[in-house]
């Protein structure tokens, strides 16, 4: 292109418009498309790639075709035939496709069926749909629901030669629903069938309609995707030892009801590369896993620890497992059964981990990491309350989270918001140094302990003392202690910045969380408190022995974080003002996230006024950063 190119040419170059199409989110893309017809060529791809029927404006559309609202609609074009349209004229352009509802089902199975039109699925995730929304199904059956019981040993009608005598659907007591739960299933799996080629990732839920019994057909049907390398069973039990004998490109399995038991695995499977397991799995089972999927890297377990005899030596044997990350996905590891099982069972199983989630650290476990996992980079806590509040904080050990920082070199992230390190951890003297202070990026925990005034009239009464000693006057004893209280709790937290300072790399620092009792709005007995005559709840305080985040307390010793992009500091007693927010915005230029100071949501909740003030003069400072409050903590597979 010539450098004399008027730049009202540039919109018309339409490689250049698809390219920026693909940074475009799905409302963006379809204002887009309207400005001419060059930029609706060039954008439709990029609109319809991925399509979820839960996103933007499908689910109201899906739900006013429900009966008894159609006719409501019907006007405005939003019917069952425009849906089918828009999979006929776009299907094409498909490539991820989430179904909740099954008037999208439908469409899209009849477009591939017709003309082709979506076959280019590489994802298609099915999510439980309830049986309300399964009376869009009006393709055969009109008549109300039939409450005879049905007595079929053969549905009707048949979609497909694909189904004769083949899959057999559970019936139900309902004639009615037989039909229309036959129906979804045989479109689901026709639509399975005509993208077998280009499928990378399915997702199987129960609301497609169950099986009587897993037949070699079923099989038949996954092994014959030859990419198909991401499937996620939310179905009904498999029969894994066959599921990865007749899919030797499965890397990555999801399973959410398969009860494994009892073997599992009878020989070896190297093509798991990650997997999640939410059902019962026994400790013997467990090791079997490990025997027997010697690719493994990443493991999901909802583990319910039960049995802490089980040894792994006479099961996993000689094997050298390879696995680098192990997260338990539910809170049964909180007692010391569990915490030294994990020590002395699993660990040392394990010598290539370097990421690991559990809802507790316990000592044992922390002190058996560094010995068995040399490599280790990652702890994760999984938070299952929404609040630290005492209420609903898991109780766990001071400090724990210590023995990582200070003996795992290649420690990247603690993510452990409802783990503390106390203040006489700080305060003593032979506190050994973090040997990750050169490597930690993530830092989420509790600091707490430290000596503060704790109420307006201890505060007041060390204003009194500093007035007394001006004016060469003797001290009341409460003023001593006030004096004694606030000195103490200075030098601790200068003591608390130094040890932080030295974390140069670090991205994120969050030392705290929703702290309210977010349950005291609900009930009958709600605590509340009278302004003027306007009434709240209650919901607490911050916490009190806290980090202060002045810049008399010591935070500038922050200026070393160079790297910092979050900051958190919810149920802080900050004490934060705008030099403070000033001092931020200049020292941390990467700084792109505040918890701390967003609006709170809470039902009766008076406003935060000095805190609005705060947010008001922070967004004026740096308009780009967010601020909003940190989620409880979940975990996913990569």
């Amino acid at each position: 292109m010539s450098p004399r190119t008027p730049t009202t040419q540039i919109q018309d170059i339409p490689e250049l418009i698809a390219h920026i199409g693909i940074y475009l989110n799905q409302p963006s893309l379809f204002a887009c498309i309207q400005i001419s017809r060059l930029w609706h060529d060039a954008l439709l791809p990029a609109l319809y790639c991925s399509l979820n029927d839960n996103e933007c404006g499908w689910p109201e559309i899906c739900s006013n075709l429900m009966p008894g609202k159609a006719r409501y609609v019907a006007n405005d074009g939003w019917t069952e035939d425009f849906i089918r349209t828009v999979f006929h004229k776009n299907g094409s352009h498909i490539r991820h496709l989430t179904v909740r509802w099954a008037v999208f089902n439908n469409a899209a199975a009849a477009a591939a069926s017709s003309n082709n039109s979506c076959t280019q699925l590489q994802s298609l995730q099915v999510f439980g749909a309830n049986r309300a929304w399964r009376l869009l199904e009006q393709t055969c059956f009109t008549a109300p629901k039939s409450r005879d019981k049905s007595t079929w040993d053969r549905v009707e009608p048949l979609l497909s030669p694909l189904f004769a005598d083949r899959f057999k659907p559970i019936i139900h007591t309902s004639l009615y629903w037989s039909q229309q739960n036959w129906i979804t299933f045989q479109r689901f799996w026709m639509l399975v069938h005509n993208n077998r080629e280009t499928l990378q990732r399915l997702r199987l839920d129960v609301s497609i309609g169950r099986m009587n019994a897993l037949t070699e057909e079923f099989y038949d049907m996954l092994a014959s995707c030859p990419k198909l390398t991401r499937l996620e069973n939310s179905y009904q039990p498999l029969d894994f030892q066959h599921l990865l004998d007749r899919m030797p490109q499965l890397h990555h399995f999801v399973d959410h009801c398969t009860l494994l038991n009892r073997g599992v695995l009878e020989r070896s499977m190297p093509q798991i590369r990650t997997m999640r397991l939410e059902g019962h799995l026994p400790t013997r089972s467990f090791f079997l896993l490990l025997k027997h999927l010697p690719n493994l890297d990443q493991f999901y377990i909802g583990w319910k620890f039960t049995n802490y005899s089980e040894k792994p030596g006479p099961i996993i044997g000689e094997t050298r497992c390879r696995l680098r990350g192990l997260h338990v996905t539910s809170n049964s590891v909180e007692h010391a059964d569990a915490d030294n099982f994990i020590a002395a069972s699993i660990l040392p199983c394990l010598p290539n981990l370097r990421e690991l989630t559990l809802s507790h650290l316990g000592p044992s476990t922390a002190a058996a990491i560094p010995v068995h996992c040399r490599q280790f980079e990652s702890f994760t806590q999984l938070v299952l309350s929404s609040s630290i509040h005492p209420l609903y904080h898991m109780k766990t050990i001071y400090n724990t989270i210590a023995i990582l920082l200070e003996n795992c070199p290649n420690l990247k992230t603690i993510n452990a918001i409802q783990h503390i390190l106390h203040v006489d951890y700080f305060t003593n003297t032979s506190c050994p140094p973090w040997i990750c202070a050169t490597s930690l990026e993530t830092l989420r925990c509790q600091i707490r302990g430290i000596s503060r005034l704790r109420d307006p009239e201890e505060t007041y009464i060390y204003r009194d003392a500093l007035v007394h000693i001006m004016i060469d006057q003797p001290l009341f004893p409460e003023e001593e202690y006030a004096l004694r209280l606030f000195k103490t709790g200075r030098d601790q937290e200068r003591l608390i910045f130094a040890r932080l300072s030295q974390l140069t790399l670090l991205r994120t620092l969050d030392i705290g969380m929703e702290y309210r009792s977010v349950q005291a709005g609900y009930g009958c007995n709600q605590p509340y408190y009278k302004v003027g005559r306007k009434r709240y709840i209650d919901y607490g305080r911050p916490l009190t022995d806290t980090l202060e985040l002045s810049l008399e307390s010591g935070l500038d010793q922050l200026k070393t974080l160079r790297e910092l992009q979050v900051f958190g500091f919810e149920g802080c007693n900050h004490r934060i003002e705008e030099k403070e927010l000033k001092w931020m915005a200049e020292t941390w230029p990467r700084l792109r996230e505040m918890r701390g100071l967003q609006p709170g949501d809470l039902h009766c909740l008076e406003r935060d006024i000095p805190t609005e003030r705060l947010l008001r003069y922070m967004r004026r400072l740096r308009p780009g950063i967010k601020h909003r409050k940190c989620p409880p903590q979940s975990v996913y597979m990569h």
